[in-house]
């Protein structure tokens, strides 16, 4: 008792340590770069049980944790966890605190593993958790943020899917390949009502152009109920997305968007294609789009940028194509993460080198801050009934330069920020 007392203070130290008191200060970049985490990366997803209790599931890779000889001359690891509840990024007000250390063993090495956490919750609405991941025996920390809301009775954390043993999806992305259960937080309800939407939405525009937004037209394709709080299955099985209510005349619900096969990775050589549009021109695109092996068709386009050097176009392929993956796991809303705003400029660009975050914004620096010749990106949070993750760029003619210059690397069988 005394042991377990002792590490949760020792998280609590850290957390107090690293966190600045103004988290629009705090550079967010290592987020975009999953390979810079030294925990896993991780993944979260945040239930609302109730407005006042919250289910908080995290899971990680133990391959990452340090395993030390104990006693009884086995080995284990202490995973650390710190939860604070605090109110946005604009006002981080600590509303409520929390405390877990949980012991793995050696048997549990190099495994995907998934805790789970109930919270009760002191004040509720759209509020921020700010979640400390501690390798106890390391001495190591890292800290990650979660926004959610737990007052919305069908909101987007009032829902969770399971699979068959029971694991949490901790995105909201499927392929026909998934099959799921669902749980709602009221568990007296046992259908809710499913809004199914095929649409096709247009290809982020270049930063220097305008870009305007149609309104969408709520207006289904399809309506139909799928059962939740219960044993039976789900498999969404055509592209599109699909929209879970219980109550149909509020704009709340879960969307469960169903990508192509393999998504968020690029596994076929026609995926490959589509993201080939930031780089060529209409006329080039047309012919690759329509050639009749697309395999041979991307083949080519990459083997000139690289003045027929396969080594080289082999390494392009993948820097390119793992932003791409990288752009899918990150911005995945109503359309895939690389079609996004952020996803085309990360794609284009690489990661940024810093990022600030705000409770309806995200700043992006390339270079250093207030250089002249740094590069800023502001993305606007758009308010979207069907996902939290959608952010529109403020656009503007002093992009046009930037934007032809990263181009022109790739072109020229350079990746532009070569780095991430």
């Amino acid at each position: 008792m005394l042991r377990t007392f002792i590490l949760l203070l020792l998280i609590s130290v850290w957390t107090a340590c690293v966190v600045p008191r103004d988290l629009n200060s705090r550079n967010m970049a290592s987020y975009y770069r999953p390979d810079e985490q030294a925990i896993s990366p991780p993944d979260f997803k945040v239930y609302a049980l109730s407005d006042s209790l919250l289910r908080l599931y995290v899971r990680i890779n133990t391959e990452h944790l340090l395993f030390t000889r104990q006693p009884d001359q086995s080995f284990q690891a202490m995973f650390g966890v710190e939860v604070d509840i605090l109110g946005s990024y604009d006002q981080p007000t600590l509303l409520d605190s929390f405390s877990f250390a949980t012991p793995i063993s050696y048997a549990d090495h190099d495994l995907y593993k998934v805790f789970s956490y109930e919270l009760p919750l002191h004040a509720s609405g759209d509020l921020l958790a700010r979640l400390t991941l501690a390798d106890v025996n390391k001495g190591s920390s890292e800290i990650y943020y979660q926004r959610f809301n737990s007052s919305l009775v069908q909101g987007s954390n009032a829902f969770v899917a399971m699979n068959d043993n029971g694991v949490p999806a901790f995105n909201d992305y499927f392929t026909a390949a998934d099959t799921i259960k669902i749980n709602f937080r009221d568990s007296a309800v046992h259908e809710v009502w499913c809004k199914y939407y095929q649409r096709e939405f247009p290809l982020s525009a270049p930063p220097f152009t305008f870009d305007i937004r149609t309104s969408f037209d709520y207006t289904p394709d399809s309506v139909f109920k799928i059962s939740v709080n219960d044993t039976n299955t789900v498999t969404f099985s055509t592209t599109g997305f699909y929209w879970l209510q219980e109550d149909t005349t509020l704009l709340q619900g879960w969307t469960a968007f169903c990508f192509d096969q393999g998504y968020p990775n690029v596994v076929t050589t026609a995926q490959m294609v589509a993201p080939l549009r930031y780089l060529t021109s209409r006329a080039e695109y047309a012919q690759l789009d329509t050639a009749a092996s697309s395999r041979k068709a991307v083949d080519a386009f990459w083997l000139e940028r690289s003045s027929g050097n396969r080594e080289r176009a082999k390494l392009l392929i993948k820097k390119y194509y793992n932003r791409v993956q990288f752009a899918n796991r990150l911005f995945s809303c109503h359309t895939q993460g690389w079609r996004t705003d952020r996803g085309m400029i990360y794609v284009v660009f690489g990661a940024p080198n810093i990022i600030y975050r705000y409770t309806n914004s995200e700043t992006w620096i390339y270079g250093s801050e207030n250089s002249p010749t740094g590069l800023n990106f502001l993305f606007v949070k758009v308010d979207n009934p069907f996902t939290v993750n959608d952010y529109s760029l403020t656009r503007s003619p002093i992009y046009e330069s930037p934007w032809y210059r990263g181009i022109d690397f790739w072109r020229q069988g350079r990746a532009y920020n070569s780095i991430y």
